[in-house]
């Protein structure tokens, strides 16, 4: 079933000349006057039937927010909250930053948890974890996370991010080995209410499509679609596309293997695997 193909509904019939009429015969019929078109008593039975109409106007919104199909903001959430489903919050772009020293130390060298980057001195990441880079070796690896969550630390590619804002000793260059993604605002009512309306799909253990494809799309607020398949027995394949129809990289597609792999959703014997769509390049000829 899909919410928009269900029928409109209210729950009071408004219709504002009906209501004028009904008033006015009332009144007629309670006093024995006949009410003419300019008379003061008509006038401010008009104005009642139009406070009238509008209480009734706002009793159907009332009502319409106790349905999923028609619920906004808070009152979404309420639904959401019924079948446990929350609304993803905000999330911050991540990224993977390579350390380098400027040479091979006999010590173990600890870069600390926090230690910011950048690629244009506005938007900064963070380490996650403490990374150490071993004696013997020149670099490490580890993940940071833009600090400020939302879509502002998307879009850096490899190798952009390459400014230390927080001076380590012996750190001699930094640099993003993937492209930054995964931020975003929180999620908008339109998918949240998909999300509450798929969630029934997730309470099987059996790992049918429409949990795979329920938990890949509550990854983020920034996966837009889902096409989830089985090659072999026990073989699941994901793919994964995010809004605007973008491909996602190597961090989203982390984000979602994540989601869909925890253990106390992924059933036991299933082995997943998340990737990204197969691009199809194609020309139309158009006649304009």
């Amino acid at each position: 079933m899909t919410l928009n193909q269900l029928p409109d509904i209210n729950f009071v019939e408004v219709d504002a000349a009906t209501l004028e009429a009904e008033i006015i015969h009332e009144y007629e019929t309670v006093t024995g006057r006949t009410l003419q078109r300019g008379d003061p008593v008509r006038l401010f039975l008009l104005a009642i039937t139009n406070i009238i109409v509008l209480l009734m106007n706002r009793l159907n919104q009332t009502g319409k927010q106790n349905l999923l199909r028609y619920a906004k903001g808070d009152n979404l959430d309420h639904l959401g909250a019924l079948l446990g489903v929350e609304r993803i919050p905000a999330t911050s772009a991540q990224t993977t930053m390579r350390i380098t020293l400027s040479v091979v130390m006999g010590t173990n060298v600890t870069v600390d948890a926090g230690t910011r980057f950048t690629a244009d001195g506005k938007v900064f990441f963070a380490l996650d974890n403490s990374v150490v880079i071993p004696a013997g070796s020149q670099y490490a690896d580890g993940s940071a996370t833009c600090t400020e969550a939302g879509t502002a630390g998307n879009g850096f590619v490899a190798g952009q991010i390459k400014t230390l804002v927080d001076p380590v000793p012996y750190v001699a260059s930094v640099t993003n080995l993937t492209k930054s993604e995964g931020g975003a605002g929180i999620e908008e009512d339109a998918s949240y209410r998909e999300a509450i309306h798929i969630a029934p799909e997730s309470f099987s253990v059996a790992g049918p499509i429409g949990a795979y494809e329920y938990y890949a799309k509550h990854a983020s607020a920034l996966v837009s679609d889902v096409a989830v398949s089985s090659p072999a027995p026990g073989e699941i394949d994901i793919r994964v596309l995010l809004e605007g129809g973008a491909i996602p990289g190597e961090e989203m597609l982390a984000i979602v293997d994540a989601a869909v792999n925890d253990r106390k959703i992924r059933p036991l014997t299933d082995h997943v695997t998340v990737q990204a769509p197969v691009v199809t390049s194609y020309n139309v000829n158009v006649t304009y």
